[in-house]
């Protein structure tokens, strides 16, 4: 299999697995919320907390900066 194929399945297997964890946890009946599928479906939860747990932080850091000017 070429890389960007194995990276595809990889992608698509990632996916299953957060679809099947959404169903499941939609099932309960102990949480006042409900789960939905969206664009960053295909990502682990390593991958999404390494791309955007930052990103809250730094914007917020700016903000208070601006207005502390």
């Amino acid at each position: 299999m070429s890389r960007d194929l194995d990276e595809k399945q990889n992608r698509f297997n990632v996916f299953k697995d957060n679809a099947r964890y959404i169903h499941e946890f939609n099932k309960r009946k102990d949480v006042p919320y409900k789960l939905r599928l969206n664009k960053f479906a295909d990502m682990t939860n390593e991958e999404f907390h390494a791309a955007y747990a930052g990103s809250r932080i730094g914007h917020h850091r700016s903000f208070r900066s601006f207005h502390d000017c």
